[in-house]
Parts: C-alpha cells; structure tokens; sequence
C-alpha cells in the first residue's frame, strides 16, 4: 500500500481508514500518524477578503506601504510570535522566513482571525462581518 491521507470527519471515511488500517496490519504493519485538520477553503476564503478590506482601508503601516500579503505576514507574525531573519542571496538585504498559512490548523486560523479582528477593531476598521467574527 503506497502512502495515503484520509479526513476523520464522516462515518465514512472513519471506516475506510479501520479498513487500511486492518489491512495493513495483516501485512506486517505499517506507521500512521494523525494530525489536526488544517484549514478550511471558507477560512482561507475569509481570510483573504479581510486582508483586502484592511489593505484597502489602511495602506500605510508605520509609513510603509503595505499588501494583502504584507498584512498576511504581520498576523501571522503576531500567531507565532516567531521572526527569523537571514541575508538575502546577494548579501544586500534581510529576508523575513515564516510560517505559512496553508499549515495552520482549524483552530489556529481561529486564532489567527482573533489577531486581525482586534487590530482592525483597534484601527477602526470595519471588516462588515461577512456572516460572523470567523465564517468557519
């Protein structure tokens, strides 16, 4: 059997993983690892139309002009609290190494949605709700 995921999130789907798992066994075993489901397609979504209206509404963070994937970065740094700086590849400059939003987990990006909503709040910057504080 060649490496495979599977979601634990229907009847369905827990039966398919038992039976891997029984058929693997009958083969001498195999290793299986379990992790929390990672973001939603409506979260990811979500995110991206916040990141636009606070771009749009605030271009200017501490006099630098910045991007939807600017202001990614920001929140992300404020999830983590964790920078790691290396010189770029001509020796001219520093690059920003950091977490990507595509590994965080469900309840991460409810986190992650928490630090916006506060700086938007703390900016006044209407997010217009978009059906709830977190559409997940």
């Amino acid at each position: 059997m060649r490496a495979w995921s599977v979601s634990l999130d229907t009847p369905e789907n827990v039966k398919l993983a038992k039976q891997a798992c029984d058929r693997a066994f009958a083969k001498g075993g195999m290793k299986a690892t379990f992790a929390e489901a990672k973001r939603t397609n409506p979260q990811n979504d979500r995110m991206w139309t916040l990141l636009e209206i606070i771009a749009e509404a605030r271009p200017l963070h501490h006099g630098v002009l910045m991007s939807e994937d600017d202001y990614k970065d920001l929140f992300m740094h404020s999830l983590f609290k964790e920078t790691r700086i290396v010189p770029d590849i001509d020796g001219n400059g520093m690059v920003m190494l950091g977490r990507k939003s595509s590994r965080l987990t469900i309840p991460q990006f409810s986190d992650l949605f928490d630090i916006i909503h506060a700086f938007a709040a703390r900016e006044g910057i209407d997010l217009k709700e978009l059906g709830g504080p977190h559409n997940d």
